[in-house]
């Protein structure tokens, strides 16, 4: 009894899965990775394509101050064109 039952659930999740399958699941990762893909950088590291809540990296404040820097300086030039 207990067997049948649930073979015949496995064969009603199998139709859901069937009927509910996206196109293409593996594009659509790509699509959604290349559209989110960070475009600054770590305030602890200094490095380009993560934040710092995702760092692993040890800190190195020398080089976060010089980007910084950098940023305010090229926000400043654009403002005065």
């Amino acid at each position: 009894m207990l067997y049948e039952q649930v073979t015949q659930l496995q064969l009603m999740v199998d139709e859901f899965k069937k009927e509910h399958k996206s196109p293409n699941p593996t594009s659509k990762l790509i699509q959604n990775q290349q559209r989110k893909k960070f475009r600054g950088f770590c305030y602890k590291c200094g490095l380009d394509g993560h934040v710092m809540h995702q760092c692993t990296s040890e800190a190195n404040p020398t080089l976060v101050q010089e980007k910084l820097c950098a940023q305010s300086e090229a926000g400043r030039q654009h403002k005065e064109v």
